[in-house]
């Protein structure tokens, strides 16, 4: 604003040049313009300032125009002079609004300026000029208040920074005895102590807080009058008074920082700039800066079946304007939905589809959110959409998938992957290429929880493979008998008659010299050279038969296996040398510590297993 000032004196100093140039029988001689003086109709006297200011002019305004007029209005001029007789309502309506759009320098004194008639042989006229020089001086809009005896003198002085630190003393009356503070200041460049009190009761007003201005001159408050020599101060206090100030004056600089005239203490936008200061929904934001809702929409994409609804929720915020004050509408695909004016809402859906909700405030700024709708069919009607479903054509709300591929358990032909299509694989879902099954069950081993089929689980077996119930186990070391490692005996094989009792837990006598007594057989007794040991047949299965010589003759082993495969013989007979037998069953020996290859060492053992049965 400074700057507009600046650039308006230039125009009316040119202005002034050209007239002269133009002009016959006028020398050219450029003359700078004056300050241009606003004061009220009331003050008739300030029409001498021109005679007072070179070059000054002045402009008188009523009350109503102090009270009608913008920040921009008063900034046309240099200097804004108030009075006593100012209008106290014009003041008091008007004084924040010039306040504002004072940017040069100010000066608020108590010296009575209407014993200023003219010129500057006066010491109040003298004191006026420096005044206004000083603030012309200055540039920008300046103000000069001159208090005088007012029940209301506050309320010229705005109450605004920096003008909002003043207060008064005392308002009216008559002081005298003026002591200048500051000789050197701009201001009182010709003014003296006798300058500002060549008249009776030159001071109507003391200051008692000053804010941020500067005290230029101070005055006795006790009625004097200056003697024109010695210390004023000395002179005050012989007449039982102090010196107060009485003379203020400042260098104003006004903050604006969008440059838009208008300060930045009353400027509803003060970094963007609007002269005009526009409101529309009157929250004290102007619009040029209101700023827009933000919005979020919840969810951001759906996927539904034709047909199908979604619930949106649009979250807004809004910086300077309540939540509740914002206005929701929501489109589909551009089109506006009638009735839905909330924060939430609910569509159903044919097709894809772009939902989009615009947030309003009360000054009609608008955000907005969108989110995407795709609509897919379920053919199997399972509530999973097609390019979801791992059975489109099967219906499987649960989308079970054992081995994890594109298909579900319900439609795929394998569903362990391991080569074997479910509709042969004695474990569907669990991989066996193989399909091991040991007990020849509908199960393959690696799923069925009883390999053997005895009864007993897999987890709790001591034979796994091997089908026995009972689990016995007689020696006790964890490992069932029916799975114990066993062997024929060396050479040949040992028998027992088909009737001697030989179920699991039985004892049976295998080898000696009464075994002919000791074992039953149902094709009859057997020959008494027979003693219990075959040596033609070494690994023999159910359904053969074995040969060998008599007695000691068969050649019996050293020694016997603790497990011991013993075969279960119907017949034995004797021809010539020869002893023969059949092999009806072959069972699992535990023997006995006692064996010996003499028939007198008997060997016994207790059945502990059934190998096989012809």
């Amino acid at each position: 604003m400074k700057r507009m000032n600046l650039i308006r004196r230039f125009a009316q100093a040119a202005a002034v040049a050209l007239l002269l140039l133009l002009t016959p029988g006028i020398e050219s001689e450029v003359v700078a313009a004056g300050p241009k003086v606003l004061c009220s109709t009331g003050d008739n006297w300030c029409r001498n300032i021109p005679t007072t200011v070179a070059g000054a002019s002045v402009t008188q305004w009523t009350a109503a125009q102090f009270l009608a007029a913008t920040v921009a209005d008063f900034q046309q001029f240099d200097v804004i002079y108030l009075d006593h007789r100012f209008s106290n309502d014009a003041a008091t309506g008007a004084k924040n609004v010039y306040g504002a759009a004072i940017d040069g320098r100010a000066v608020i004194t108590g010296v009575h300026f209407e014993h200023c008639g003219g010129g500057t042989a006066s010491g109040p006229c003298l004191v006026l000029k420096d005044s206004i020089d000083w603030i012309f001086a200055g540039g920008g809009t300046g103000l000069l208040v001159s208090t005088q005896f007012s029940a209301a003198c506050h309320n010229w002085i705005p109450n605004i920074a920096p003008f909002n630190g003043i207060t008064y003393s005392f308002c009216g009356g008559g002081f005298d005895i003026v002591r200048i503070d500051d000789p050197g200041h701009a201001t009182m460049a010709t003014s003296t102590n006798a300058s500002m009190s060549n008249f009776a009761n030159s001071s109507h007003s003391i200051f008692g807080n000053i804010g941020g201005f500067t005290s230029v001159a101070s005055v006795c408050d006790r009625s004097g009058y200056y003697s024109g020599s010695g210390d004023p101060r000395v002179q005050c206090t012989a007449i039982g008074g102090v010196m107060r100030p009485h003379f203020l004056v400042a260098s104003v600089t006004v903050a604006d920082q969008d440059g838009d005239g208008v300060p930045d203490s009353t400027d509803n936008c003060p970094t963007v700039a609007n002269a005009g200061q526009l409101d529309a929904n009157g929250n004290g934001v102007g619009d040029a800066c209101e700023s827009a809702p933000t919005v979020t929409i919840s969810p951001q994409t759906e996927t539904v079946a034709p047909g199908g609804s979604v619930t949106f929720t649009a979250t807004a915020n809004d910086s300077d304007d309540p939540v509740s004050s914002l206005t929701y509408e929501w489109r589909v695909n551009g089109i506006i939905q009638p009735g839905q004016t909330g924060a939430t809402a609910t569509f159903t859906f044919v097709a894809d589809s772009t939902v989009r909700v615009t947030v309003r405030d009360p000054g009609l700024l608008s955000g907005f959110a969108e989110a995407e709708v795709t609509t897919n069919a379920d053919a199997d009607g399972d509530g999973v959409l097609d390019p979801s479903d791992n059975c489109v054509s099967t219906a499987n709300p649960g989308q079970e998938n054992n081995d994890g591929d594109a298909q579900g358990d319900v439609c795929d032909p394998d569903d362990d992957n391991d080569g074997v299509p479910d509709t042969g694989d004695n474990c569907a879902l669990t991989a066996n290429p193989g399909q091991q099954n040991n007990d020849g069950d509908a199960q393959g081993d690696v799923c069925d929880p009883d390999d053997d089929n005895d009864g007993v689980l897999d987890t709790a077996d001591n034979c796994v493979v091997t089908p026995n119930p009972g689990q016995g186990d007689i020696d006790n070391d964890g490992q069932g008998d029916a799975c114990e490692p066993f062997s024929f005996a060396s050479g040949g094989v040992f028998a027992i008659g088909d009737l001697t009792p030989h179920v699991t837990g039985t004892t049976v006598n295998f080898w000696g010299a009464q075994w002919a007594n000791n074992n039953a057989l149902s094709g009859g007794p057997a020959p008494n050279a027979f003693k219990g040991f075959a040596n033609s047949n070494p690994a023999p299965a159910c359904g053969t038969s074995w040969t060998t010589n008599p007695g000691n003759s068969s050649g019996p082993p050293p020694a016997v296996p603790q497990y011991m495969a013993v075969v279960v013989s119907s017949n034995v007979t004797k021809t010539g040398s020869t002893i023969s037998g059949t092999v009806n069953e072959i069972v699992i020996v535990y023997t006995r510590p006692g064996y010996g290859p003499n028939p007198g060492h008997e060997g016994y053992g207790t059945v502990v297993h059934t190998l096989c049965k012809n």
